[in-house]
C-alpha cells in the first residue's frame, strides 16, 4: 500500500473517531462528491427536542 493512501485511511479514521465520539455520523463521500472536492460528510443526528439535521461537507488534507 502506498504511504500516501495509508495517511488518507489514517485521517478517515482520526475524522471518524472525533465525529463518532461527538455523536455524529460520518460517511466518505462518493465519487460525485469528490469531484467537486468534497472528500467526507459529517452529519449531525437528530434530536427528541430538534428534528433538524447539521451536515458538514470537509476537504481532507494530509501531509
Amino acid at each position: 500500500m502506498f504511504i500516501t493512501t495509508q495517511k488518507e485511511e489514517f485521517s478517515y479514521a482520526y475524522i471518524s473517531a472525533v465525529a463518532s465520539v461527538a455523536g455524529y455520523s460520518f460517511q466518505i463521500a462518493p465519487r460525485l462528491l469528490d469531484l467537486v472536492g468534497v472528500d467526507v460528510t459529517i452529519t449531525g443526528l437528530a434530536s427528541f427536542i430538534f428534528v433538524t439535521f447539521s451536515k458538514i461537507y470537509l476537504l481532507v488534507q494530509f501531509f
